[in-house]
């Protein structure tokens, strides 16, 4: 679990030569992508050529060119409202960062002041050790 509200659905894990590098999750940050669906690795493989793929013509790899660029594009959209999701968030957490420090530094003066106000009425107590007969309320003597 993370601290952090922004749970990428990529990660990399050390897998061996022939495995695909990149992993991908079925995680989301739920603000952002609760209903947008994730392609598959084999979703985003290598480009067909006809040779590759048994029946395949070139409308076939055009098409599967076209696929994979509305998925690249897809992507680059969620990763745009991510981007402006979180430069608002920013905003809001700079603006409340703002507001605390003020807050923060009224209390500090008004502690000072207070502390100050404390000290001024210790000075003005008498001096009980000046008058040795004066004894403090409840003490024997």
């Amino acid at each position: 679990s993370s601290c952090f509200p922004l749970n990428c659905s990529m990660r990399t894990t050390l897998r061996a030569p022939t495995d695909p590098i990149l992993i991908r999750e079925n995680t989301c940050n739920p603000t952002i992508c609760a209903d947008m669906t994730h392609p598959t690795p084999a979703d985003v493989s290598p480009h067909p050529t006809p040779h590759e793929v048994p029946g395949a013509d070139s409308q076939d790899v055009e098409r599967g060119i076209r696929l994979e660029i509305a998925l690249v594009a897809e992507r680059v959209e969620r990763l745009l409202l991510r981007h402006d999701e979180l430069h608002r968030t920013n905003v809001l957490l700079s603006e409340q960062v703002r507001a605390i420090t003020a807050d923060r530094d009224s209390l500090r003066s008004r502690l000072s002041a207070a502390r100050a106000r404390v000290e001024a009425l210790i000075e003005r107590l008498p001096d009980n050790s000046a008058n040795p007969s004066h004894t403090q309320p409840g003490a024997l003597g």
